[in-house]
């Protein structure tokens, strides 16, 4: 998905995680035009016992680096070494709960951790 511009506002949009997969070729991360992921919490599932996402902007702690600790918490994992985005369904170190959401990318560049962390809101 790419806007070609990098002035304007996108906001991703997930209704649940089969929709996922997609490659985001220019993530905005900087400034008062910065882009959003925004994610629907009734298609994103909790499952195994961990806690549902909850509506507004996720805390750091369920938005980690991809070998990060969310607990017993549904979230999100992010490699910033591939840009790929999973969600992580059951909040253990396993495999087993998760799925990709994007791959994001800002041009050649990788977005950091903290960009990611500060873009994704549950409706």
């Amino acid at each position: 998905l790419t806007s070609g511009n990098k002035s304007d506002r996108d906001t991703f949009v997930y209704g649940n995680i089969v929709q996922g997969g997609d490659l985001i070729t220019d993530f905005d991360r900087t400034g008062p035009t910065k882009d959003k992921f925004r994610i629907a919490a009734s298609g994103f599932a909790a499952t195994g016992g961990a806690s549902a996402l909850t509506a507004g902007k996720l805390p750091n702690s369920k938005v980690v680096g991809i070998n990060g600790n969310l607990g017993s918490s549904a979230g999100f994992r992010y490699n910033q070494a591939n840009g790929k985005l999973f969600f992580d369904s059951d909040g253990s170190n396993r495999l087993s709960g998760l799925a990709l959401l994007a791959t994001v990318r800002d041009g050649g560049s990788a977005v950091s951790l903290s960009a990611i962390q500060n873009s994704i809101f549950v409706a």
